[in-house]
């Protein structure tokens, strides 16, 4: 059960050292090299409460785990962690738009969310790609993404929204008649008078079936700790 204790371990951590402790942010980064998954989340998700570029540097490294659930924690640990317009962070994010696992790709789409710039036509162009998904909970992340980042004028964004209105799932078509209205009218393209009746006439129809594209305690305490996360 000792994966249950480096668990523990990287939990408390955070809580019994000094946040300034740069040692903290080692102890955590061993956590990253254990055998088990749950205790390589952990780690991630404890680095959250550092908020330092050395967190932000460990963190990077969980987005190309070989375990989804580690990619999962890091996309997520990211959007907390790290400086908004961050190239290299933009980047992974973009590669995990494609994972395997879709909790990764909705994970990847709010990380750029939180970290692109808005109007990047790069990222919006890699989110836009992910309307077409298999996964519904993915195609409502990236209209999210997009609702966020997107420039509203944009006519090839506004058309890619629009083309979900009649998506298979009622899920994804609501995500996009939130965000759709205030993007028109951001756009000056129609009145907010008409918006609604704008959206009305796109959406009548049955939707076709879709075509895939895809965080200073006595050192006896913390040392017994760390001990824990270097097993391997």
């Amino acid at each position: 059960h000792d994966h249950r204790v480096a668990r523990l371990a990287v939990a408390v951590l955070p809580r019994i050292v000094a946040k300034g402790d740069a040692r903290l942010v080692s102890w955590l980064s061993a956590g990253l090299l254990h055998c088990e998954a749950e205790v390589r989340s952990a780690s991630i998700r404890a680095l959250v409460g550092v908020q330092s570029p050395a967190a932000t540097r460990a963190a990077v490294a969980g987005l190309a785990d070989p375990e989804a659930q580690v990619r999962r924690a890091a996309a997520e640990a990211l959007a907390s962690l790290a400086e908004q317009g961050d190239s290299n962070i933009i980047r992974a994010a973009r590669v995990r738009l494609k994972d395997r696992d879709s909790q990764v790709r909705q994970s990847a789409l709010a990380l750029l969310a939180a970290v692109a710039v808005k109007g990047d036509r790069h990222v919006v162009e890699a989110v836009c790609a992910r309307l077409g998904d298999r996964c519904a909970a993915v195609r409502c992340g990236a209209v999210a993404a997009i609702g966020t980042l997107a420039d509203p004028a944009d006519p090839q964004t506004l058309a890619a929204l629009k083309s979900r209105l009649q998506d298979s799932e009622a899920t994804v078509r609501s995500a996009v008649e939130q965000v759709l209205p205030k993007c028109v009218r951001a756009s000056g393209q129609q009145s907010s008078g008409n918006c609604d009746a704008f959206l009305g006439e796109l959406s009548v129809g049955s939707p076709p079936t879709p075509s895939w594209h895809l965080e200073v305690t006595a050192q006896e305490t913390v040392a017994p700790l760390t001990t824990f996360l270097q097993k391997a």
